[in-house]
């Protein structure tokens, strides 16, 4: 809450109880005026009060909120780190994009299997059944596909950027070129907010590096 207006309300009020006060030492009675005085500086108090409990209220809920959509954040760089440290970028991947930035993912893991990790609006993870609003991963194994959802309910990504390095597959080596190590890298912006409470957003980033070497 802004200081300087509860010390500017604390103020008033002080200023409204001492006239109150002087008011009840009257020993002759009270006038009708000095009485719809009295009731309408009771009033005036009574909203300050209340406006000064709401802010209060107010700002313990955004703190939580905001505590909440960081830590979902947090979780899903946490599985993004985690899935991509075990794979590879899925360079032959139909819908593959070498220009970054990118907003899906296509991985493949050594023993072939593929996967993705993007919003559950992108024509790919679709059909999935997936909730337009919200993160998943999605596992191509063969079985029925499970996407799996990486934010919370209440969480809008409003925007989900990749930076691939390098954007072509490094392990097609051209007649005449050495072969050589070569780890691949990702970035991953995300800009998110509160469905429920659009004074909540969250801005975070990472840089992950696959554990894989391919030659």
């Amino acid at each position: 809450m802004n200081m300087s207006v509860f010390l500017k309300n604390d103020y008033m009020i002080g200023n409204m109880l001492k006239y109150y006060k002087s008011l009840q030492n009257n020993k002759e009675g009270y006038t009708l005026v000095e009485m719809l005085v009295a009731t309408a500086l009771f009033v005036t108090v009574v909203v300050i009060l209340i406006d000064i409990i709401i802010l209060f209220v107010r700002d313990n809920d955004n703190d939580v909120d905001q505590r909440q959509l960081e830590n979902d954040v947090a979780f899903v760089m946490e599985e993004a780190q985690r899935n991509f440290r075990q794979v590879f970028i899925n360079y032959d991947h139909p819908s593959f994009s070498a220009s970054n930035p990118v907003d899906i993912l296509y991985m493949v893991d050594s023993n072939g299997i593929e996967g993705m990790i993007g919003l559950g609006s992108h024509p790919d993870i679709a059909p999935y059944g997936t909730d337009p609003e919200r993160l998943y991963v999605v596992t191509l194994d063969g079985s029925p596909t499970q996407a799996s959802p990486l934010t919370d309910a209440t969480t809008h990504i409003n925007r989900l950027e990749f930076f691939i390095y390098p954007n072509a597959n490094p392990y097609e080596l051209l007649p005449g070129v050495p072969a050589t190590n070569y780890q691949q890298t990702i970035g991953m912006y995300i800009e998110a907010e509160d469905i429920d409470n659009t004074e909540v957003s969250v801005t975070a980033q990472t840089l992950i590096t696959s554990r894989y070497y391919g030659r």
